[in-house]
């Protein structure tokens, strides 16, 4: 795209959201054709592929996701190689396919690979987990 996206302070909130998802849709795919996702979006951008966030990916239960090399490297050096989605992207090349990413910190009581299962004692209703 190589531009930046100024909007006007006066936009609602609603229709910034919508601008704000509708900028990260285009914005998420890098390198020199596009085919890869950015840090933070998971999936495969080359030949009509799409790149989506991490939050997406995981049920809308966790900002993070990584490949499974990357997951165990955090594990390993957590200071050198943080967790944080802000620092993500400074150790992070690239977001991972599909099939290698794994979501880390699960919120809202979800476990699992994809943040889509339940912790013990909680069950999952209307997409929730709850008690």
């Amino acid at each position: 795209m190589g531009g930046s996206l100024w909007v006007s302070p006066w936009v609602n909130a609603d229709l910034w959201v919508t601008v704000d998802l509708w900028v990260n849709a285009w914005v998420a795919p890098q390198g020199p054709q596009c085919e890869r996702c950015r840090p933070l979006f998971v999936g495969v951008a080359r030949d009509g592929g799409r790149c989506r966030s991490c939050r997406s990916f995981c049920h809308q239960n966790s900002a993070v996701c990584v490949t499974h090399t990357e997951l165990q490297r955090a594990r390993e050096q957590p200071q050198r190689f943080p967790l944080d989605p802000d620092k993500i992207p400074l150790w992070v090349p690239e977001g991972p396919s599909e099939a290698d990413a794994v979501c880390v910190n699960c919120e809202n009581n979800s476990v699992g690979p994809r943040c889509g299962g339940c912790r013990p004692g909680f069950f999952l209703l209307d997409g929730v987990c709850t008690r």
